[in-house]
């Protein structure tokens, strides 16, 4: 470029357009102008709106803040309320507020802290979840207090109660009950030295889902020593756990009877107590009355539950005997009538969760027991580590075979009764397995219909309730005698003699003297003091104890049997009068038997009297 020249100016001067020109940069001055002023005005405006807004931030967050510590107070407020009331439930449950783990009060600090986070926000924020999750769970966990130590309390109030009746309908089942609780029970119950010494106190733990937990914990030497038995003792013993602890929830659940057997309570058991029950049943069945005793034959002899047997005497040694009606219960009448609401009873006893605990407990408390020695099965054989835990166990080795004592359950087996109202001796009937007696709910493929039992230890089991109503109902009870609304007296003067005729009385004895070598012995042990007495086979002799010495009878030898007569006949439970009575009786049917047996009435030591040749009674 070359060097600047000024230009020259005058060049084409256009005057107009210099004008217009001009006019036109005025205008934009103008415009420029009036956009500066505009824009200050704004400017103003603006920042008097910043400034009130400021002023009105400021007055809400000085309002907010406020608010906000409202909010806290009102929270803290709560919050102390609630360790106050929490405090107080305590107490009312006679509770010890300081042996209380601090992680109660943690409880109600985490869930005023979340409420107090959420009141606060004024939108969402990281850990709101967890903080309504909380809010949540440490609510329930606190109002849900006062109900966990009421079932404890509960829990606990029906061991008491039910430990002094243990092991029988109605009482604690010892056999099953847990000894660790029995442990924390004594240790409840106070005490520094043996079971009753240790500690206990409370935990709370979070579980799933961040649901809160209450646990009571026992600590114990006790405790320890029972743990380290369970676990087979295994390891040192000052290695095993000191602690025995229980879920609030689980003890709720005991009691809300969660597996519908009201005789389950989780670390114990009742023995079930069914007479009441059995009896409602035996009513409803018109088997037994109002009173509880078995149904009686109205005035035409017409129904209920007995059988008339044979007439006996009454008041033998009285002074005025006389007559009776024997009579016992009807057992098969009443066995028809029950069996069918003995097998439902049964069948709803077995169908209950946990059955097999209870239906144990009911075999141990009311079944009929015996001592045996049982043989180690393989199974049983692999459940210890050495011969030293069998010993500790309770076996023995006997030669290549562990045995063990064990107790067996079984029930008395009944049949028809004898025209005396004697019921027939059966073999015992042996409940559960074959060897105990105890069932087992081993839950075999095809045990669905008997409740996981065998088909055969179920049937056993029915058979147990049957026995169970019949005993209720007093169907095995022993014959009785029905008292006339007019007695018939007995007149025990007669006719003396061999040769007279027998009274009525006499005839009774004398049946009873003649009815079989089994009767007979049953007879002579009857109705002699401290004698017992058994026949031969074959009839031919009877051998009986007086005192210390054995004395045997030759029963086909006349002089033999009418002495064996004499030791029968001289007692004083026959009523047979006294003194010369006596002996003239006793004469009378030692001859009579004599008569009938051999077919005579002579004897070798003879002397008058009525009706032909008589022994003399002082030779016999």
């Amino acid at each position: 470029m070359g060097a600047y020249e000024s230009p020259d100016v005058n060049v084409g001067i256009d005057r107009q357009s210099g004008q217009m020109i001009g006019q036109a940069i005025a205008g934009i001055g103008q415009k420029i102008g009036s956009a500066y002023a505009q824009g200050a005005e704004k400017i103003a405006a603006a920042q008097k709106e910043i400034a009130d807004r400021k002023r009105k931030e400021a007055e809400k967050a000085r309002i907010r803040a406020e608010e906000n510590w409202r909010i806290h107070k009102e929270v803290e407020s709560q919050r102390t309320q609630a360790v106050v009331d929490f405090d107080t439930m305590l107490e009312s449950q006679n509770i010890d507020v300081e042996s209380l783990n601090g992680s109660f009060k943690g409880v109600i600090d985490e869930l005023y802290e979340a409420k107090d986070r959420l009141a606060q926000s004024r939108g969402d924020y990281e850990g709101r979840k967890d903080d309504e999750a909380m809010i949540r769970n440490n609510t329930a966990f606190i109002s849900g207090l006062q109900n966990n130590f009421i079932s404890m309390n509960m829990l606990m109030d029906t061991w008491k109660e039910k430990f002094k009746q243990r092991d029988i309908p109605g009482g604690i089942d010892s056999s099953t009950s847990n000894p660790l609780f029995a442990a924390m029970m004594e240790i409840g119950e106070g005490g520094s030295q043996g079971i009753g010494a240790g500690k206990i106190g409370w935990e709370t733990r979070t579980g799933p889902g961040g649901k809160k937990q209450l646990f009571q914990v026992a600590r114990s030497e006790e405790i320890r020593k029972l743990n380290w038995i369970n676990g087979g003792k295994k390891g040192a013993l000052e290695n095993a756990s000191d602690i025995y602890e229980l879920n609030y929830d689980q003890v709720r659940s005991f009691l809300d009877d969660d597996d519908n057997n009201p005789n389950t309570f989780g670390p114990f058991n009742l023995v079930p107590d069914d007479t009441a029950e059995r009896k409602k049943d035996l009513k409803s069945a018109t088997v037994i009355g109002e009173d509880g005793g078995l149904t009686l034959p109205d005035e035409q002899g017409q129904g209920g539950y007995f059988i008339k047997g044979s007439q006996f005497v009454g008041d033998p040694n009285g002074p005025r005997p006389y007559w009776d009606q024997q009579t016992w219960p009807n057992t098969q009448k009443i066995q028809g009538q029950i069996s069918t609401m003995a097998k439902s009873a049964a069948q709803a006893d077995l169908s209950f969760g946990g059955s097999s605990i209870t239906a144990n407990s009911s075999i141990r408390a009311n079944a009929l027991k015996k001592e045996i020695t049982v043989k180690m099965t393989d199974d049983q054989w692999i459940e210890f580590e050495n011969d030293d835990q069998r010993a500790a166990a309770g076996w023995i080795l006997n030669g290549d075979k562990w045995t063990k004592k064990a107790t067996q359950y079984y029930i008395p087996q009944y049949g028809k009764r004898n025209d005396q109202g004697e019921l027939e001796e059966l073999p015992d009937f042996i409940l559960g397995d074959s060897v105990t007696g105890i069932m087992s709910q081993d839950n075999e493929e095809g045990t669905g219909e008997t409740d996981g039992y065998s088909p055969k230890e179920y049937e056993k089991y029915i058979k147990f309730t049957e026995w169970q109503y019949m005993s209720q109902a007093g169907a095995f009870a022993a014959p009785t005698n029905i008292i006339p609304e007019k007695r018939e007296y007995i007149t025990t003067s007669s006719p003396s003699g061999p040769g007279a005729e027998l009274s009525k009385n006499e005839s009774v004895v004398y049946n009873r003297l003649t009815k079989g070598p089994e009767g007979f012995a049953d007879f002579f042990e009857e109705n002699t003091t401290n004698k017992t007495g058994k026949m031969s086979e074959d009839g031919s002799t009877f051998t009986y104890k007086n005192g210390r010495k054995t004395e045997t009878v030759d029963m086909t030898n006349e002089q033999e049997v009418i002495g064996l007569l004499k030791v029968l006949l001289d007692g004083e439970k026959l009523g047979l009068g006294t003194g010369k009575d006596k002996e003239a009786t006793i004469l009378k049917l030692v001859e009579k038997y004599r008569k009938d047996k051999f077919g005579n009435t002579t004897s070798s030591n003879s002397g008058g009297g009525q009706g032909g040749t008589v022994t003399n009674f002082d030779n016999l």
